[in-house]
């Protein structure tokens, strides 16, 4: 298969919700970072779930439409801090693709690295050793593959070759991964994702026994790791914005002084701020005064970890 239509496309995008819904508890499992409250692979599961039904809503009928449709979804449905990066992952790769009706191996390495760019934008305080990087890695990867390679199935083979390595390697990047003797949660996500893609091009179904052996290496955890008391922020709060001048350069220097682990990520009028607070009414107040708000999830995460650590003991 040398090119991708929007049939394609939405075959990719299926296979690969079908194989993160099979795997999530497997992410789920190796989440530390930011937070260790085990819900990355749900969060990114859902997210991308919100993306697919927006899809199924809209009908599109051209791949810019379908790109529309499925950015707008994610980040209408982007939960927690995977879920808004992955939303914005999303938009970077088919904003770059623009109106194309077909892309070859060059363009989508291209949309790719649009992908990453768009990603650590949309992060306040980038880290290595997350999702960021494994993304990076595999769209550096695929810029140099597509130009001799132009069959996608091998092409989708090589870049789940690179998303392994470059996950293998988040344990060396990010102390907190080393301590847990963990790859980064979000990074096996994107991973699942690939490999999901890659089942659909080949034709193939999940196959059962590649999920036995990430459950193995599951299995070799530290069950003893903990964050080692209270968390700094306690509340994962989550925000969707309208409005069509929101600058999201205000936005982040506006939130620092609330929390860490800030993302803001925007599609057409829409406009999605994740940060962990111990003052999510002070992050309302302030978002009010800069669009409408739409949605807003506040949720506990000391309770979450204390939770996720008491069921690996």
């Amino acid at each position: 298969m040398g090119k991708l239509t929007l049939t394609e496309f939405d075959q990719l995008l299926r296979g690969a919700l079908h194989n993160l819904n099979r795997k999530k508890d497997v992410v789920n499992k190796l989440n530390v970072f930011p937070v260790p409250d085990g819900d990355t692979g749900t969060n990114m599961y859902l997210t991308l779930k919100t993306a697919v039904e927006e899809v199924d809503k809209k009908m599109p009928q051209n791949l810019k439409d379908f790109g529309k449709a499925l950015c707008e979804g994610a980040l209408i449905g982007g939960r927690g801090n995977s879920g808004v990066i992955l939303s914005q992952i999303l938009k970077g790769f088919f904003e770059s693709l623009d109106a194309l009706e077909t892309v070859d191996t060059i363009r989508f390495a291209t949309a790719l690295m649009a992908a990453s760019k768009v990603a650590y934008q949309a992060v306040i305080k980038p880290v290595e050793g997350t999702i960021l990087t494994v993304v990076k890695s595999v769209a550096t990867k695929a810029v140099v593959i597509s130009t001799y390679e132009k069959d996608f199935i091998k092409f989708f083979k090589d870049l789940l070759d690179e998303s392994r390595i470059s996950l293998a390697k988040t344990i060396d990047l990010l102390p907190v991964l080393k301590e847990a003797g963990v790859v980064d949660a979000g990074g096996q996500g994107f991973v699942f994702l690939i490999e999901g893609g890659l089942n659909v091009l080949k034709g193939e179904k999940i196959v059962e026994e590649v999920q036995k052996t990430f459950e193995e290496e599951i299995e070799q955890i530290d069950k003893t790791y903990s964050i080692g008391g209270k968390l700094e922020y306690r509340y994962d709060t989550v925000i969707l914005l309208s409005g069509v001048d929101i600058d999201t350069g205000k936005v982040n220097e506006g939130l620092t002084e609330f929390g860490d682990s800030i993302v803001v990520a925007k599609a057409q009028e829409l406009t999605k701020v994740h940060i962990h607070s111990n003052n999510p009414h002070k992050v309302l107040e302030y978002l009010v005064q800069i669009g409408n708000i739409k949605d807003a999830k506040i949720e506990d995460m000391q309770a979450e970890v204390d939770e996720f650590l008491k069921e690996k003991q």
